[in-house]
């Protein structure tokens, strides 16, 4: 639920995804120890992504969110059906990295904000 608030959406949002991403794992999933769900990655990337729209309207912005995360899946089905995850395993150690650093960096300096309320003129 945090994870959906992070993305900008209501937090019944993030129990569907969750229930939806097993759901997918259960029928074509391959490892019975792998971590399916939502993340904090995808949804600080799904804010990023729409963030950059400018919506105003609560319901756009969350069928906005649905439909980048149907398209998403849908890349992610055609990777499977065309067996291309060899590209992901070249590419794993490269993007894995700089995408938990990239994280951390755009976490940190929203943390900032509340930390050190800006001061005004007025207070002087």
């Amino acid at each position: 639920m945090a994870y959906a608030a992070v993305a900008g959406l209501p937090p019944v949002a993030g129990l569907w995804a969750a229930m939806a991403a097993l759901s997918v794992y259960a029928v074509l999933g391959s490892s019975p120890q792998l971590s399916v769900g939502p993340e904090s990655t995808t949804a600080l990337m799904t804010a990023v992504a729409l963030g950059t729209l400018g919506l105003q309207d609560a319901q756009e912005y969350a069928a906005r969110a649905a439909t980048l995360a149907v398209l998403v899946g849908a890349i992610c089905v055609m990777g499977w059906v065309l067996r291309l995850g060899f590209v992901a395993e070249a590419l794993r150690w490269a993007l894995s990295s700089s995408t938990i650093s990239a994280r951390a960096a755009v976490e940190s300096v929203a943390q900032i904000g509340p930390l050190y309320p800006c001061r005004t003129n007025a207070g002087r």
